[in-house]
């Protein structure tokens, strides 16, 4: 199960742009097709919104879209079809290293050449569960009408959309496992060794996919993040507590005490005794 992480401000501006070049709504799930994470414009299509007003009717909106979803998922692609009240909607993944993590989907269109089609299914559904029949085929016609070529170029776009939006990390997977056990390792384990080579052979990585890990958990690299994690628990050891510093160089894994003042002078500007002396001074203030 995927979570995905959303950009909203950067997300909008794309689905804004696709909207005003397409007229056709955009739509954003996770990898388990469920509940849309985010949609443009926000409101389904008069038909849509009617038809889902009745509880059977909704079930086998969701139905189509869970068959919609495992069509795409076969085909790693896009994938177009036809709903269940004969409207035309398409879906493309997003991936992450091949693994699908989410998915795009455009809808609440009409191909031209399904319009008689789409007439018959709408009048069928609306005398099976009450629908005034003129009222619902006149929403239909304001439903978007354009070619199967147009239909097929928006889906294109719509996929080169999705593949920009994880490019550029405003679509991102926050669950990524191995990303979450390096940073929970390096957080534990401060006082051990977090060399690159000891780290590699913990996860069982490579140096390249380490680096990659790091980059992707901590946007920075592994070497300073562990540097500053190092220090920013010198930093509350030294504060809260007590301890001399030789003890805290150890618990933080930054050698021994005249090393560690070294270094933490080099990085804070100060050494740790004034850090701690005016830690202690700020307390008394405060007070």
């Amino acid at each position: 199960m995927y979570v995905l992480d959303i950009v909203r401000k950067e997300l909008e501006s794309v689905a804004i742009d696709f909207y005003n070049t397409t007229k056709i709504k955009i739509v954003l799930y996770g990898e388990a097709g469920r509940k849309p994470l985010y949609s443009y414009p926000d409101d389904m299509c008069s038909l849509c919104k009617t038809l889902r007003g009745n509880k059977e009717v909704t079930e086998k909106c969701f139905e189509c879209d869970h068959i919609g979803f495992e069509n795409c998922r076969k085909v790693k692609g896009v994938y177009i079809y036809k709903c269940h009240a004969g409207l035309t909607e398409a879906m493309a993944p997003i991936c992450e290293n091949s693994v699908i993590i989410g998915y795009i989907m455009l809808g609440q269109i009409l191909d031209k050449k399904d319009v008689e089609y789409a007439r018959e299914r709408v009048t069928e559904i609306s005398l099976k569960y009450g629908y005034n029949v003129d009222e619902m085929l006149s929403k239909l016609s304001k439903v978007k009408c354009t070619t199967t070529e147009a239909i097929q170029s928006a889906a294109n776009i719509m996929s080169m959309c999705a593949c920009y939006l994880y490019t550029n990390k405003i679509i991102k997977n926050k669950t990524d496992i191995l990303s979450y056990q390096l940073k929970d390792y390096v957080d534990t384990h401060l006082s051990d060794d977090l060399s690159v080579k000891t780290l590699c052979n913990v996860f069982y990585i490579s140096k390249t996919k380490l680096y990659y890990l790091a980059k992707d958990a901590f946007n920075i690299g592994i070497s300073d993040y562990i540097r500053n994690k190092r220090l920013e628990e010198a930093k509350k050891l030294l504060t809260e507590t007590k301890k001399p510093l030789y003890q805290i160089a150890e618990e933080t894994g930054l050698g021994d005490a005249n090393y560690f003042s070294r270094n933490f002078k080099s990085s804070v500007g100060i050494s740790p005794k004034e850090y701690r002396k005016n830690s202690n001074s700020e307390k008394h203030t405060d007070i």
